[in-house]
């Protein structure tokens, strides 16, 4: 049976009462994660930011985590950092939140993204080329340009929008239909090499 919010809330550690902004990652400077501390102060204490992932990276260390921690200490109490977890733990977080805050500076494929898309999890998340390739603004997530735009959409959120973002996921990133899709371009570029070949034969 699937576990209640509350349930999930209770089994983690976490606060019944707040509204819980998650964000998933490694907590290195890529991530932006200034950005939300930065919005922290203009919201008010029912706003909880949980931060999941590693604070020790291999490259960066914990400088960027010590760095948060030291230029943030006003709204830390409306922090949660909790270490790395295994990724089938992952989805209990993400099913306890509220909302996915997604501020990275870059990304190749963003699986925090997706993942909390398909669970119905509305979604929040800075304008770059990933995220916009799989967004469409104000119908199964959101897009923020600045930490003003951010403060808006975190108090204006639908949460609707969780359910149109995981029937989005169903149908465009289900395993079945990119495996399709993926079949699909492979014939497509063996027809092609096939006329190509063929093309190069006839010329000589």
């Amino acid at each position: 049976a699937k576990e209640s919010k509350r349930v999930l809330r209770e089994k983690l550690g976490l606060p019944l009462n707040k509204k819980i902004m998650i964000h998933t990652g490694k907590i290195i400077p890529r991530k932006n994660l200034e950005i939300v501390f930065n919005t922290l102060g203009k919201l008010d204490d029912s706003y909880l930011f949980l931060v999941l992932g590693n604070k020790n990276e291999e490259y960066y260390g914990d400088k960027y985590y010590k760095k948060l921690l030291s230029s943030y200490k006003d709204v830390l109490y409306k922090t949660k950092f909790v270490d790395e977890v295994s990724m089938d733990k992952v989805k209990y977080y993400l099913k306890a939140s509220d909302i996915l805050i997604f501020p990275s500076l870059l990304e190749g494929s963003p699986n925090s993204v997706l993942e909390a898309m398909g669970i119905g999890l509305p979604v929040i998340c800075s304008d770059i080329e990933a995220h916009n390739s799989i967004i469409k603004e104000g119908f199964n997530g959101y897009i923020f340009k600045n930490k003003d735009e951010l403060l808006e959409t975190i108090k204006n959120i639908d949460i609707k929008i969780g359910k149109r973002a995981k029937k989005y996921m169903k149908l465009n990133h289900d395993i079945k239909n990119t495996a399709k899709k993926y079949m699909e371009l492979y014939r497509k570029w063996e027809k092609l090499l096939q006329e190509t070949y063929c093309l190069i034969f006839t010329m000589y």
